[in-house]
């Protein structure tokens, strides 16, 4: 097991990998500035680890690459336009088969969907997804067949829950999947086996836990994962071998943490973990 995250006592990115005796290991890629707010981690295929991150001193998207021999190599991805800065909240990180690394964050200077790609090898590559209003807070993206890109986020302007995917020829499909209340946080995209993509995400109106799924391009499906509560927040959401859905998440009702899995009539089995 690997883990990413923000240490609120020394305000930095620390890393930690599960030893052989099940204890853990600790490193800190990136100090002492506060750093590592909004870290996301993935591996490349050749197993090796990444970090996409905030730098809340200097307002940049941060990416943290770590080396055979120990140490992290620490680049800037994004550092926004001019003094605004304000760019790297709201990361995340996946890899594609030859590679690439493809992150998906939010301009808060500028109120956009921001996405950032490099190729093995390469440079970075910025892209603005969407500035249709005050778009792109809890993203999460997702790499298909072909390195075809795919991301959920929020719509902070109208409250709604949108998706985006990128064409083979660079421009973006921007839909918005669910527009009832105020949805769309908390998001987190998986896409099954056939490639199909699902989002899990928090329904703040009734405070119900959701899950779309797109049965065909453009036309989505929602239903409630859970409802009893205040419940959905920080969803996680993967696919295991059996292609069965499986979601992590919080229960502010209850104050805990539970764990839902698809079943073949599509109803959920919670459990309180």
């Amino acid at each position: 097991a690997h883990i990413a995250c923000y240490a609120s006592s020394g305000r930095d990115l620390r890393y930690l990998s599960q030893q052989a005796d099940a204890s853990w290991l600790p490193e800190t890629p990136d100090g002492p500035d506060e750093v590592g707010r909004y870290s996301a981690i993935a591996f490349d295929p050749a197993g090796v680890p990444h970090i996409a991150y905030y730098n809340s001193t200097d307002e940049n998207l941060m990416f943290a690459t770590r080396q055979s021999a120990g140490g992290w190599i620490v680049q800037v991805v994004d550092a926004g336009d001019g003094d605004d800065g304000q760019v790297g909240e709201h990361s995340s990180l996946e890899f594609d088969d030859a590679g690439t690394a493809h992150v998906s964050y939010y301009d808060k200077a500028n109120k956009d969907l921001m996405y950032a790609r490099r190729p093995s090898g390469g440079a970075w590559v910025v892209e603005r997804v969407d500035a249709s209003s005050d778009v792109g807070q809890y993203t999460s993206l997702a790499v298909g067949p072909g390195g075809r890109v795919h991301v959920s986020y929020y719509d902070a302007s109208d409250k709604n829950l949108k998706y985006a995917v990128r064409q083979g020829d660079g421009t973006w499909i921007l839909q918005t999947v669910v527009s009832d209340g105020n949805v769309g946080k908390h998001t987190s995209l998986a896409l099954d086996a056939s490639g199909v993509p699902h989002i899990s995400f928090y329904g703040e109106s009734d405070r119900d836990f959701l899950y779309a799924s797109e049965l065909a391009p453009g036309s989505w499906v929602t239903k409630a994962i859970e409802t009893a509560g205040d419940v959905g927040k920080e969803g996680s959401l993967a696919f295991g071998p059996d292609g069965a859905a499986r979601v992590s998440y919080y229960d502010e009702t209850g104050k805990d943490l539970k764990f839902a899995i698809q079943l073949p009539d599509e109803s959920w089995a919670i459990q309180t973990a």
